[in-house]
């Protein structure tokens, strides 16, 4: 399940890559042409916003399968165990849900229902711009069944041992007591400090070098 996630991870990601590449090529001749030669394609307006909708589904569908998304977990972070794992697929659930009811369905449906409406300066119908729906719809559903996986097995973000653990900042590894004492001073005294080490470890290393050079000589 590994492996077809990685797959498809890669695919949205070379697929987003290049509609946004694309996108930008055209938003730049438009303003490129309006601007210098005062003559604007009219397909250009057009292109971009069937590309900027295609971008954006496909570009949702992935993020999400990153967990990439914004959330706010800080009451479910500190319910009990049992209570955070019926939390984490709930939430899948309900995902699923709008993804079927609204992306999938209510998408396959604006697309018949647009598909015999023609675009003006491009040789294509107004579907086109609906068909990315059920398709982002079907990436997020698939992504959604890999987060209740691993949800049930612990591996989720609100399933873990201990989440709280990796909101904890990491100090810099120097020594307790100096840690301790440069987060209780000042920036200027912090500055200081650092200052000072810097200077021990200087005089540390000729002595080191001297002292390996006499047991050299013995």
């Amino acid at each position: 399940m590994t492996a077809v996630k990685k797959a498809v991870d890669k695919l949205l990601a070379v697929l987003v890559a290049l509609l946004f590449g694309v996108l930008t090529l055209v938003v730049v001749w438009q303003v490129f042409a309006r601007q210098v030669l005062k003559s604007a394609p009219a397909w250009t307006g057009e292109a971009a916003n069937y590309l900027f909708v295609w971008t954006s589904m496909i570009g949702i569908a992935f993020v999400f399968g990153e967990r990439g998304h914004m959330a706010v977990t800080f009451i479910a972070e500190r319910v009990p165990k049992a209570a955070r794992y019926v939390t984490a697929v709930l939430i899948q659930l309900i995902i699923i849900g709008f993804a079927v009811l609204v992306l999938i369905l209510g998408g396959w449906r604006s697309a018949e229902n647009a598909w015999l409406q023609n675009s003006v300066s491009l040789p294509l119908n107004i579907g086109w711009t609906y068909v990315v729906m059920p398709i982002a719809g079907v990436f997020i559903v698939f992504y959604a069944i890999i987060h209740i996986i691993e949800d049930l097995q612990g591996r989720g973000p609100l399933t873990v041992d201990d989440p709280t653990k990796a909101l904890e900042p990491e100090l810099p590894v120097i020594a307790d007591e100096t840690v301790v004492t440069m987060l209780d001073e000042g920036p200027q005294d912090t500055t200081t400090k650092l200052d000072e080490i810097e200077e021990e470890n200087a005089e540390r290393q000729p002595r080191r070098a001297g002292e390996a050079d006499q047991e050299g000589g013995r």
